[in-house]
């Protein structure tokens, strides 16, 4: 009977850190202020995962049919996380539902 563990091939890939991309959270201070606190946490709890780096459909994230670079996130029936990423960053952005059918063509 054999109890070899596996060997690894390089022991200080395990130890270097892992880069992650600076997250930038673009919200207008009027709509989070009147977001519900219960929608405040749901919010700061997907950008944490995501920030994780757990994957978007596990948290109920959908892609946008006419911009593929767009992640949606629904908060609340009146309120739109997007999520994008970017070359040298992931951004946030929280829209509410009016406000985001009528601007979300502009983001590239």
């Amino acid at each position: 009977m054999l109890n070899k563990k596996p060997q690894l091939s390089n022991d200080t890939d395990l130890q270097s850190p892992i880069k992650l991309k600076p997250i930038l959270c673009k919200f207008q201070p009027s709509i989070w202020i009147n977001l519900p606190k219960s929608y405040q946490r749901k919010t700061q709890e997907l950008i944490s995962c995501i920030a994780a780096g757990k994957p978007y459909t596990c948290l109920g994230g959908v892609r946008v049919k006419c911009n593929r670079l767009l992640i949606r996130f629904r908060v609340g029936r009146n309120h739109r996380l997007i999520f994008l990423r970017r070359k040298n960053h992931h951004e946030f952005l929280l829209f509410n539902r009016q406000e985001y059918e009528k601007n979300f063509h502009r983001i590239n």
